[in-house]
């Protein structure tokens, strides 16, 4: 919460305004002035700038030209007396000279009086010095002029009377030289609730009844130090006037003696005036100062109180003058109290020095968000506003460093950006899918419809090739979007081996060979034998390199150029593929293996694909520890793709490669199919049946089970997504029966996540094979019997 500057007072110009003479010192070995009052100076005939800052005896050393001056030396025996004792010092009146403005000193005689200001934990936090000009008393009596000293006495004392008694706020009571009271005026009468005529002649103790507003306890009466000490004397704060009828008044007061012919006492003059509710305003504006400052030092925002600098009218630097305890925290700037910014920060803009003249010299506050270059960056959220009058240039600022939120700014608005842009290619990736999706599905229903009308052995033959190609085709395109997300859900398991690599690229180099072909490439292998052993999944790393190699022969014209080379370099192994066919685009090289881009080529739209087989390869690269990069001097000028692998010593014996798996044929053997789509089991029933196996079909789990009873299968082709109960849960029951304890049980599902493998070998699958089938692979099964499981 930020106050209205306007609602409390101005206690610093309170202070300089009051008619006592007052210095405010601060206890430091040269106690230095740190406030001063409008009477010292004119006392002094000093300027509030010229002493201000300055250590008490630099601004009033003793006058060279008396060698017997002991100013100094017991002024500072009182500060330091008080410094010890934490209790108030009156000295005796001291010669102490002045220095004057046109040069040399002038002749002075002081009567001082050093109080402690004690901090809340009770050490001295400033002393008041205060003093009282008796140069001319001195004078007259040093003369021998007692006539004249009486003049100037009752000169003064009628002087003091008439302003006294023409005042309407002070209360004056007179005493003889025994302490009976001669005189009260109006106001004292009214304070006290005697009259004059009732207490003339008696003991002033009588009517002036004063006590410790905290103890309680009885306070000596002024007039008798004045009887005393012959010196003015004043009453101690909380001093309460106890009247006639029991009321109290808070009272502040001073007595001063009445001097006869013979320079001795003969009464005193005691003047004093109800404090009451002026305490009470004091105290309500204690307790208001100290609940805003306990805000401003409790409070986590950074505050603090400057005061504006010029170089003529040009804002030019600003002193703090004022910090609370959050200050450093929010702003970075340690010791900040009397020092100017530019002393801190050398590079702080000028802006800053701007926006402050503006509030400080219209008084029009203002808040706003700016960066602070010259402070590590950091960013401010400021709320300023003057305080005091225009011609102190003072300003008070409350801020918070918003540095980290700006970040956090920054960063949603590239993660919004970012989000975006990913919906975008979402969308059009979905777009994509769905024109690669039925691309495929046309030339299947062309090759269906037309083999079906013709008849023809020629027609049939092209549909089968083509629905043929056409199914891997639509395999490649499920398979890469589960490799993308088993790998970015950290789910793939890479079966690693060392060894030579050869044989991996050459097994790549003949998968995409029928491609390379119909496209009438040269191609060319260009490999370093027997020094490129690796730590490897070779089937993974097969798959980065039909990627590549399948890139390259689409995005060729027809009879292009492709090379495939790997080499040792250091300790890396490198692959590339490069080609001279479309080429990349220069600004979009930098995002080519993120998921879901395509370089925007006519040749590829034409080619198809997903976008996402260079992210596969990319990641399945990193897993191994690799890199992979892309190059291309841009459109129609080829491009070449770089991967890098660690490269590994090569074994002593190491074992020959052997990661394709070899087809056999298959035994004749008693099979059961249970598939809920019929045409699916019809078609896998039919293609057992001609290689000579005896099938039985079923389609859902009761059935299976109750076929599976009477048919005694050698094997199960189970599919696991089965309506009401599914393939796990049959697994699990024919395993409890007694006709399929020995049986092999293949999953035949379209579901091929990790947890899906993990979840149908705790069912009881012995192996778990994905649609569209490998028959191969299924065939290369039921060849080994049994004895596969």
């Amino acid at each position: 919460m930020v106050t209205n500057p306007g609602s409390s007072p101005d206690f610093r110009a309170l202070f300089e305004a009051v008619p006592t003479p007052f210095l405010v010192l601060r206890p430091d070995e040269h106690f230095t002035i740190v406030a001063v009052s409008d009477s010292y100076l004119r006392a002094t005939l000093t300027t509030r700038d010229g002493l201000v800052g300055l250590g008490l005896f630099e601004a009033f050393p003793d006058n060279p030209d008396d060698p017997g001056a002991t100013g100094v030396r017991n002024l500072r025996a009182s500060l330091e007396r008080v410094l010890l004792t934490r209790a108030p010092d009156r000295m005796p009146i001291q010669k102490y000279d002045i220095p004057v403005p046109g040069g040399g000193f002038e002749e002075r005689h002081w009567s001082p009086l050093n109080t402690p200001v004690l901090s809340p934990g009770g050490e001295v936090a400033h002393i008041l010095h205060h003093v009282e000009d008796v140069t001319e008393v001195v004078r007259l009596r040093r003369e021998g002029s007692e006539q004249k000293l009486v003049e100037a006495s009752l000169r003064a004392s009628g002087e003091w009377f008439s302003t006294t008694l023409n005042s309407i706020g002070d209360a004056v009571i007179a005493t003889d030289f025994a302490g009976r009271v001669v005189f009260m005026n109006a106001v004292a009468e009214h304070l006290t609730g005697w009259s004059i005529s009732q207490v003339s002649g008696r003991p002033l103790d009588a009517v002036f009844v004063i006590l410790n507003e905290a103890t309680r306890a009885p306070v000596p009466s002024p007039v008798d130090a004045v009887f005393a000490t012959g010196r003015i004397q004043g009453l101690a704060n909380h001093t309460v006037l106890v009247a006639k009828d029991g009321s109290e008044h808070v009272i502040e007061d001073s007595a001063a003696p009445i001097l006869g012919n013979d320079g001795r006492i003969t009464g005193v003059v005691l003047v004093f005036h109800d404090a009451s509710e002026q305490r009470r305003a004091e105290r309500a504006l204690s307790r208001s100062e100290e609940q805003y400052r306990t805000l401003f030092t409790s409070i986590d925002e950074g505050y603090c109180v400057i005061e504006m600098l010029y170089d003529g009218d040009r804002p030019a630097d600003y002193r703090f003058l004022e910090v609370n305890p959050a200050f450093e925290k929010q702003s970075g700037l340690r010791d900040a109290t009397g020092k100017r910014m530019r002393e801190l920060n050398p590079g702080h803009e000028d802006h800053w020095f701007e926006a402050y003249d503006r509030v400080a010299r219209t008084g029009e506050p203002i808040r706003f968000e700016n960066e602070a270059k010259g402070l590590e960056g950091r960013w401010f959220d400021l709320y300023a506003f003057r305080l005091g009058e225009p011609e102190q240039r003072r300003v008070a600022v409350l801020f918070s460093d918003i540095t980290e939120r700006k970040r956090l700014e920054r960063t949603l608005r590239h993660r919004v950006e970012d989000l975006a842009q990913a919906d975008r290619r979402k969308d059009e990736f979905l777009a994509m899918l769905a024109h690669e999706l039925r691309n495929p599905l046309s030339a299947i229903g062309n090759a269906v419809t037309l083999s079906t009308k013709s008849g023809l052995q020629e027609h049939i033959e092209w549909s089968m090739e083509v629905i043929t190609r056409q199914m891997r085709h639509l395999t490649r395109l499920i398979d890469d979007l589960l490799d993308v997300s088993r790998i970015n859900r950290g789910k793939i398991e890479l079966r690693r081996d060392v060894l030579d690599l050869a044989p991996v690229l050459e097994g790549a180099a003949a998968t995409v060979r029928p491609l390379i072909e119909e496209r009438r490439h040269t191609f060319r292998i260009a490999m370093d034998r027997g020094d490129l052993w690796a730590d490897v999944d070779p089937t993974r790393m097969e798959q980065v390199v039909v990627n590549l190699l399948n890139n390259a022969a689409k995005y060729s014209e027809n009879g292009g150029n492709i090379l495939l080379r790997a080499r040792p370099q250091g300790d890396e192994i490198v692959i590339s593929v490069g080609d001279q066919g479309v080429g990349i685009p220069t600004g979009q090289l930098a995002q080519i293996f993120e998921l879901f881009v395509q370089g925007d080529r006519s040749l590829a739209r034409s080619e198809g694909g997903l976008g996402i087989g260079l992210t596969v390869v990319k990641k399945l690269v990193e897993l191994h520890g690799g890199t992979v990069a892309a190059t291309s001097q841009g459109l129609g000028r080829g491009s070449e793709f770089t991967v890098r692998l660690p490269r590994v010593p090569r074994p002593v014996a190491p074992a020959p490669a052997n990661f394709a798996p070899t087809a056999v044929e298959a035994r004749s053997s008693r099979i059961l199919v249970v598939d809920d789509n019929v045409d699916t089991a019809r078609g896998m029933a039919c293609l057992l049946e001609l290689l000579g196996h005896e099938v039985a079909v079923a389609h859902d789990g009761p059935e299976g089970i109750e076929t599976a009873r009477r048919h005694r299968p050698d094997f199960v082709l189970l599919d696991i997504g089965l309506p009401g109960m599914d393939g796990y849960e049959v697994a699990t029951r024919l395993r409890h029966e007694e006709c399929c304890r020995d049986a092999v049980i293949i999953a035949v599902t379209g579901y091929g996540q990790d947890e899906d493998r993990r979840r149908s070998k705790e069912a009881g699958f012995d192996h778990h094979l994905i649609k569209p089938l490998d028959h191969e692979a299924l065939v290369s099964l039921l060849s080994a019997g049994a004895s596969g499981r």
